[in-house]
């Protein structure tokens, strides 16, 4: 018999330490997660059995299999909903195998495998976009340093959006490996002329020294937009480590 029970440590941390429990998350999806159980090579599966090879939790989760015993079978269960992009809305992937399921003779066994989050979280909080005579039209994310690339923006925020995503209550998943930029553009309102519209560079919501997104992290960003004397400055905080971006005016 096979279970996917859910993890009480199951959770994603910050950069900075903090962490967020995906309990609830893991086990909404537990019936969707695929499940393969592999015998050992030469290992002779009783007639009429037949091993679950990416099927659905759900549908395997109430079967007993009749299993050569004194043999080691490998145990695996994910969850994949971002279909290889680099980011995606409210996708998690969770993934884990056990290669250590063991069968004893005259008993039944219960095989168990622990799975964890396998990409990360851009958590931008939106109350920090908003500061006077500053008007924000889009925010992105892309995998390349320049903005010139418009195949590249994934956008999430602002003009653009075309499915109408709530920052506040969608979350942005990046894949594992991935170095994401974030990028900016609005306009700056001055009294007595034309708003000034502006863009910042594309900036990396790493920590210096890290080099790609890790697994079960939240990258938690927010903005300080500066209006002073006509002149914009913005500060973008990520888990404690500030940046001050370039603005073109």
């Amino acid at each position: 018999r096979i279970s996917l029970a859910t993890d009480a440590n199951l959770n994603v941390s910050t950069k900075s330490g903090e962490t967020e429990d995906l309990s609830s998350l893991y086990a909404s999806l537990m019936p969707n997660f695929l499940v393969t159980l592999t015998a050992p090579s030469g290992t002779s599966i009783p007639e009429g059995t037949t091993l679950p090879n990416g099927n659905k939790f759900s549908e395997i989760e109430n079967i007993k299999y009749k299993l050569p015993a004194s043999a080691t079978y490998t145990l695996n269960a994910k969850y994949t909903s971002m279909n290889g992009a680099d980011f995606a809305w409210d996708s998690p992937e969770f993934d884990g195998t056990n290669s250590n399921v063991t069968v004893t003779a005259n008993k039944e066994n219960e095989a168990k495998v622990t799975c964890k989050l396998t990409n990360s979280i851009i958590d931008i909080q939106t109350s920090s976009l908003t500061s006077s005579n500053v008007t924000i039209s889009s925010l992105y994310v892309t995998t390349e340093p320049s903005d010139a690339i418009v195949s590249k923006r994934f956008m999430l925020a602002g003009t653009g959006v075309a499915d109408g995503k709530d920052l506040s209550s969608n979350k942005v998943y990046v894949k594992t490996g991935v170095t994401p930029y974030l990028v900016l553009s609005g306009s700056l309102a001055q009294e007595g002329g034309p708003a000034v519209t502006f863009t910042t560079k594309p900036t990396s919501i790493l920590t210096s020294g890290a080099s790609a997104t890790e697994a079960q992290k939240k990258y938690v960003v927010n903005y300080a937009l500066s209006n002073t004397n006509g002149q914009l400055s913005i500060k973008i905080t990520i888990d404690g480590n500030v940046t001050t971006v370039p603005v073109n005016l």
